[in-house]
């Protein structure tokens, strides 16, 4: 039985759904995949598709930011 190819949809959602920002997102795609393109768009794109399907995604973590 052959085993599933690992795709950065897959690493991307895992993260999603584990509540990851759009940058740690981002940073475990390029980890599993150093030359994927991945942007914040494309995480943006992961959430709502997975919204579409009627998944429950946790809101994302939020990065800190200076005042």
């Amino acid at each position: 039985m052959k085993a599933k190819k690992r795709l950065i949809k897959d690493v991307a959602v895992r993260a999603i759904l584990a509540g990851r920002s759009t940058k740690q997102v981002i940073a475990a795609v390029k980890k599993s995949f150093p030359k994927s393109k991945t942007t914040p768009a494309c995480v943006a794109w992961y959430r709502h598709d997975l919204r579409e399907r009627g998944v429950k995604v946790p809101d994302a973590k939020r990065e800190g930011r200076a005042a």
